[in-house]
Formats: C-alpha cells, structure tokens, sequence
C-alpha cells in the first residue's frame, strides 16, 4: 500500500507540473457610459392580444423625457408576477441607458389570464408574439433583446431558437438547457428541494392582484392554472410520465435546439447553481463566433442573482468582472446599439476558480484537458476510507455501505437544491464531515503544485445491492491539508435507470466515457437483481477547481442524499433497506475519469504525403487549415486532406506533364502561437496515349 500511495504522488506531481497554472489574461474592466435619461415612466397592464384570443398584459418602463424617441427593447416574459420583477429593476438601470423594457406576466400567471403550460408551445408561441408586438409600438425602433434570469432565461434561449424577426441579442441569466436533467429530476429520483418550492413561489405570485385594480383575475387562476403544479408533483412521484424524459420535457429543454440561435448570446451561470450541469453546455453547443457569446460561470446559487441583482455575489477589484449590470448594458449597447465598446472581446469565458478564489479567462470551456482515470482502491483492514489512484487496485476487494436516511441534510446539496434559499447552517454548507459520515471516500495523494480539474467528470463503479434497486450519490470534495472536506459537485444514478445512450454520450480522447448520457426513459428502465454487480457510470456534474499544494481530492459514495433527491412510490419500496457494495479489483475496476487542464501549448507534430493527400498530425485543439479544407479541432488528432490543381494548373498539367503545388499549412491552437508549414505535392500527366486525362485531378 506504501508503494501505491508513492506511486499516486509521483503521477498527481506530473499532472500538476502539465496543469501548470499559468498567468492568464486580465479580465477587462469596460467603461460603462453614464445614462442618457434621469428618469422612468411605467405603463401599467397594457394589454397585448394574443392570436388565440387571450390578452397578456405588461408592464412598459419607458425612459423620461423620451416621448417621440423611437428605442430598442428590452423583453421578460416571467411567471412571477411581473409586480414582484418590477421590484428587481426598479433602478432602470437599463431604461435610463437608453432602452424601453417590456415585463409580461405569461399567460395563466400574474394579471395574464389564461391556463399556465409552464415553457410550453403556446407558451413559446406567445413569446413570438410579444415580440412582435413590440417591434411595431410608436416607442420601439424594430431592435428587440431580452433578459432576465432563471426561467425568464430559459424562455429566452426558447424563442431565439424560433429566431424571431428584430431579435439581435440575448442576455440569459442562470438558464437551464435540459430541465429533466438539470433540475427536476437526479439520476432518477425527483428534486424535492427544489420542484415544490418553485411551484409555491409561482403560486405565491399569482395571488397578488393586478396593478388595474380588476380582481376577475382570481377565479381564473384558480381554476385552469392549479392544475400543472398539482400534476407535476402527483405524476411524477407516482411514477406516471412526467417521472421520466420524453416529449414533455423535450420540448421546454433549450439543448434539444440550441444550434438553431443565431444571435449574440451572454450565458451567466454558477458552479452550484440549480442549472450548473447545462450552462457551460450551452455555450458549448451555440454555433456563433466567439465574439457573439460570451460564458461568466461564478461561485454562486441560483438565487444570488435575485437576492443581489446587480453584483450577483462580485466583489469590486481589479481581478474581478465587472456587475451583471455593467455586463447587461454593454452587451444590449454593442449589439442593440452598434457601440464598439469591447465587450465582444470580453471572455470569451469568464470562469471563477473554485478552491483558490479567483477568476481566469479561457478561449474555450473547457479548457485543453487530458481525462484520466483515477482508480477507486480499498483500505486497510475493511475500512470505508479507500483511496484514488492511478494504478489499478491490487487484488479483490470491495466496500460495502450501509443506509442512512439522514445523509444530505447537512451538506452543501442541501442548499444548492434549494435555490440558495435554505440553509441550515453554514458549517453544513462548506464542511462535508457530517455528509461523509458512514459514507466511503476515496482520496488522493496531496498534489505538488496546484491542479486544475475543469469540466465533467465521470464515475464508472461495478457494484450491487442488497434490493431490487439501489441510489448512488457520487459526490467530489477538496480536501486541505488540516483535513477539512468542501463540497465541490456531484452526480447520481438509480441503478435501474443505468442503461446509456452512447450517440449522445461524449467520450474522452482515450475512449472512456466524459458526460454518459442515460435516457431516463420508461423503455430504458433495466431490472435490478439483488447482490448482482453491474456497471454504472454516473455523470458528475462540471466544475473548475484548483488544488492548492498539499490538497487532495476525494471522492465521496452515499446511498440517499435527503432532502434534495426524492425517489417515486414504486421506486422507493425497491430501495427500502438497500445495503450497496462497490466492487475494487484489478480485472473489473471501478474509476474516476477526471479532466485535468493541460497548459501545454499544442503545435503540429507530424506531417506526411501520401499520393495526393496531406495527412497532419496535432497534439491539441486548435483550427487547422490544410490545403483548402478546415477542421476545428477539440483534441488531437490526425486529419488528411486530398490536394487537387487549379483550372489552370490543370492546363499545365496537359502541357509540361508534371505540376508540384505548395499546400499551405497553419494550425491556431487553443493555446500557443499560430504555426505554418508548406509541403510539396507532385502531380505526373499519364505518359501514353489514351490514359485516363489529368482532368481527373
């Protein structure tokens, strides 16, 4: 065990000196123009007709002293009772820059009348049609944005998708890109630290009465919008369809059709917030140019942004971005306004450093990484404290975990599931010890020199259970030197939901599983056989950390995580008394798979001509033009690319019956210098008459 201990030190002192965190790019701090107006004036409950005949009603907040000044606008569509998101934006920040901003009530919500569909189609539908709306008001200019946070963010990303006319930019803030995954249900189990909670505030909010005084309102809310929040929660604790991932959740998912956004797009989101797994995804799947979108992923909860609208948790100073409502209106100004104010040069990440306490920019999210496998090894003498290696375990061992209906209740994932808004105790939040208790860890040796982990990571276990299902709560810690534990992500899995989608997976360079994509389906379902081993791989939620020296990282394996993650009725008599075991030999291993940034500037390692084609070969990701083709690279690889003569070329080809073209090769990596390379390609005539003509080429 002495030997393995030793070995993981010399491989984690290699890793860190690859990560080498170097100085990166300060972030920039952008001057904000004062305001062009002193003052707000607010049109309460103007009505807007709907083409189905139900009329929303909004609030317009339109700069003083702006009369007969046509302006862009600003849109939110929010379910909140757009009187209590008037309170958020009171200051008109973005009113008095120069902007007229539109707050709807959706339909079924607030003063709008009408059955609540939370983000549906004709939810979506009547999104287009605001829009619309306001692109033909006597106060609008025909540049339409919008904004707002959580599901006025969702709902945003929806109708870009739909790429309405006037729609030029998007400032989405805390947004979800795949609402069964991300939230509503983990790993198979609902979120019922969340779900209920969120259901009560939009409750809440329609209980408030319309600005105009009318009170008929009431009735109807109580009568044809009741009906979702009680279906939601009656349905899927039940086991009924909204218990698993199907078109019901497709259709309010961003993801499905995020390529589909051809607008400039600011993603802001947090390493604990409620949609912590889909943001960085998002900016991942948007096809737009660096310039046009921009990723900010801080160290905050989904409520931050509400609780402190313009600083989102940011603390004044030089190392630090500036408000999300500096952010907001430099975005609108470039893009609404056609200012050159450098904010499309901004990031294009933007990304707090989870363990050190600081902010980096980066090209791409992730950054380079190399993914590798850090093996899950017992303890001495039975004990549940394993460790994470690089080698394989020697032997055949096992741990075996016994339940406890009480893990969860004080950890971190007790109050990031709930928005933030709980919180028993602040020692809850940033100490695992009381969540790790009775629990099996697996932790590494102490790192050299600092480590960076970014990105997904994924748990691959061979185990069993002692019942016909069984919960595994994967869960990644910091641990300092004095042996204090922090939460820093985790992931879930019901054993019965194991089954994988591999065309939707995403797989490391190696070949091992980075983000397994489970279908959550009820056709995927798979029968669970008491003390049976089977393979799990359970996708842990992205996030950016930094290892100081002498920290170790730690994995933590529970078997419930209580009160965040609730399983259906027929669901928990499988799990009822579950004892689980994770198998730990040589020859069938259970491993980590984790990103460790690669600072490494990658370069054109090899080039060869075979016949007519240039294969080339890079060692990282980076653009790479060869000839006339281009590849966008996201690792190393080696790609070719056939080089053929020009018209004319071809003429001289006929004439001289020989050609040698040059191919130009240039490589921008991710990170390092642009580097160029020509090769030399020899075309021959054929030699006899009535050969195939040189025309071919």
């Amino acid at each position: 065990m002495r030997r393995l201990r030793r070995a993981a030190a010399l491989t984690l002192i290699v890793w860190s000196a690859a990560a080498g965190i170097a100085l990166a790019d300060p972030i920039p701090q952008l001057q904000v123009p004062p305001p062009q107006y002193s003052g707000t004036v607010t049109d309460h409950n103007v009505p807007i007709p709907m083409s189905d005949g139900v009329t929303l009603l909004a609030d317009v907040i339109r700069p003083a002293g702006a009369a007969g000044t046509r302006l862009p606008v600003i849109v939110t569509m929010t379910p909140y009772n757009k009187l209590l998101f008037d309170s958020i934006v009171a200051d008109g920040q973005l009113v008095r820059h120069g902007f007229v901003q539109v707050i709807v009530d959706v339909r079924g919500t607030g003063s709008s009348p009408g059955a609540w569909d939370s983000l549906g189609a004709r939810e979506q539908q009547d999104f287009v049609e605001v829009l619309a709306w306001a692109r033909a008001q006597p106060w609008s200019n025909g540049v339409l944005g919008t904004a707002g946070p959580s599901y006025m963010a969702i709902n945003q990303l929806l109708v870009a998708e739909r790429r309405p006319p006037g729609l030029k930019a998007i400032f989405p803030i805390v947004p979800g890109g795949d609402l069964y995954r991300d939230v509503t249900w983990h790993g198979g189990e609902l979120d019922a630290g969340f779900i209920p909670l969120w259901l009560g505030i939009v409750k809440v909010g329609e209980l408030l009465p319309p600005t105009s005084g009318e009170l008929p309102w009431l009735l109807s809310l109580l009568t044809q919008s009741a009906s979702f929040p009680a279906q939601a929660i009656t349905q899927g604790l039940t086991g009924g369809d909204l218990a698993f991932d199907g078109p019901f959740y497709e259709l309010r998912s961003p993801l499905m059709h995020i390529d589909q956004i051809n607008v400039p797009t600011f993603v802001i989101g947090g390493w604990w917030d409620l949609f912590q797994r889909s943001e960085p995804f998002i900016y991942q799947q948007l096809r737009l140019p660096p310039a046009q979108k921009q990723l900010l992923m801080g160290p905050w909860y989904h409520a931050t942004p509400f609780v402190s609208p313009g600083s989102a948790g940011l603390a004044a100073g030089p190392d630090t971005p500036q408000s999300l409502d500096d952010l907001q209106i430099l975005w609108f100004d470039r893009w609404l306004k056609g200012d050159h104010n450098g904010i499309d040069r901004y990031g294009p990440v933007t990304a707090y450093q989870l363990g050190v306490g600081s902010w980096r920019r980066e090209k791409t999210w992730p950054p380079p990484v190399n993914y590798r496998r850090l093996y899950l090894a017992p303890g001495s003498g039975g004990s549940l404290a394993g460790e994470l290696q690089p080698g394989r375990p020697a032997g055949n061992g096992s741990v075996t975990i016994q339940p406890n209906p009480a893990w969860g209740a004080c950890a971190r994932s007790a109050v990031q599931w709930t928005a933030g808004l709980v919180n028993i105790s602040p020692n809850c939040e940033t100490n695992d010890a009381t969540a790790e208790q009775g629990a099996a860890t697996f932790t590494t040796a102490p790192v050299q020199s600092a480590t960076q982990i970014a990105g997904p990571v994924a748990v691959h276990l061979r185990a069993s259970t002692s019942t016909n299902d069984g919960y595994w709560v994967a869960e990644l810690a910091d641990v300092a030197p004095d042996g204090h534990s922090t939460e820093i992500t985790a992931g879930w899995l019901l054993m019965s939901r194991r089954a994988l989608d591999l065309r939707r997976s995403v797989r490391a360079a190696d070949g091992d599983l980075a983000v397994p994509f489970h279908p959550f389906t009820r056709e995927s379902l798979l029968a669970v056989t008491p003390n049976t081993p089977y393979d799990l791989d359970i996708e842990v939620f992205g996030t950016n950390l930094v290892l100081g020296p002498g920290h170790r990282l730690r994995l933590v394996l529970r078997t419930n995580d209580t009160p965040h993650a609730l399983p259906t009725v027929a669901d928990q008599a499988n799990l009822l008394g579950s004892v689980q075991t994770v198998n730990l030999t040589s020859d069938d291993p259970s491993y980590l798979t984790v990103p460790f940034v690669d600072r490494t500037p990658a370069r054109i390692v090899k080039v060869r001509v075979v016949g007519h084609r240039v294969y080339v070969t890079v060692n990282g990701p980076g653009v790479l033009r060869v000839g006339r083709c281009t590849f966008n690279l996201a690792a190393a690889k080696t790609v070719s690319c056939a080089v053929r003569p020009s018209r004319a070329g071809r003429e001289r080809l006929k004439r001289k019956h020989h050609l040698t073209i040059r191919a130009a090769i240039s490589f921008m990596p991710s990170i390092g210098s642009s580097q160029h390379r020509h090769v030399s390609v020899s075309f021959r005539a054929p030699a006899r008459r009535g050969a195939p003509n040189a025309d071919r080429f």
